[in-house]
């Protein structure tokens, strides 16, 4: 499960918007990571990687906040938790992962050392071409086509590219804004492939 969650009820919930309808009490999962601060930093303060473990408003792009049940301010050198931001994680157990750690697994009691964000979004949309069998830069090509002017993309003869896409529909657009720090609007992140028939 994403970290989108279900409701008792069955609704759909996210971390960082307006509740617009009546919702029940419920429990998530937010990923986690310990990080240590590059700067003095506030409880709930956004943050990106600054370089390996170390977190502050300086790293781009911003990837989590400051752990925001903190009583006081996380002085340099300090270690805390950093929360990452709502829908960016690519699978959520109780073990995650994330762009920005992608094949940096540690050993138990040894940090993990981060991927530049860029580079780890860029190696895990790759992945989604070669699943999607577009290719990344038709893939990411098709996305700006997207966005400019909402134009389909169309595969003549096949409808592999719009059948295979929607699996991986939510996690590319994060992945997209990750490598191109465009944000790309809710209502944007759509299916972008069509087929010819």
């Amino acid at each position: 499960m994403s970290e989108r969650g279900m409701s008792e009820r069955g609704a759909q919930f996210t971390l960082g918007t307006i509740l617009r309808e009546p919702q029940a009490k419920d429990a998530i999962h937010v990923a986690v990571v310990p990080m240590t601060a590059g700067q003095v930093l506030s409880p709930g303060e956004r943050v990106g990687i600054i370089e390996g473990d170390r977190i502050g408003r300086a790293g781009q792009p911003i990837v989590g906040i400051v752990d925001p049940f903190l009583v006081d301010v996380v002085q340099p050198g300090e270690r805390c938790w950093m929360f990452l931001l709502p829908n960016t994680i690519t699978s959520l157990r109780h073990e995650w992962t994330h762009p920005a750690f992608v094949g940096r697994e540690p050993e138990a009691g040894v940090l993990p050392v981060p991927m530049e964000p860029q580079e780890a979004a860029r190696k895990r949309i790759a992945e989604i071409a070669a699943a999607v069998d577009i290719g990344y830069n038709g893939l990411m090509r098709a996305a700006a086509d997207w966005l400019d002017g909402e134009e389909y993309t169309v595969q003549m003869g096949s409808e592999e590219w719009r059948d295979t896409f929607p699996e991986y529909q939510e996690e590319f657009w994060s992945l997209y804004e990750v490598v191109t720090g465009k944000s790309v609007e809710r209502e944007k992140r759509g299916q972008f492939f069509s087929c010819s028939c």
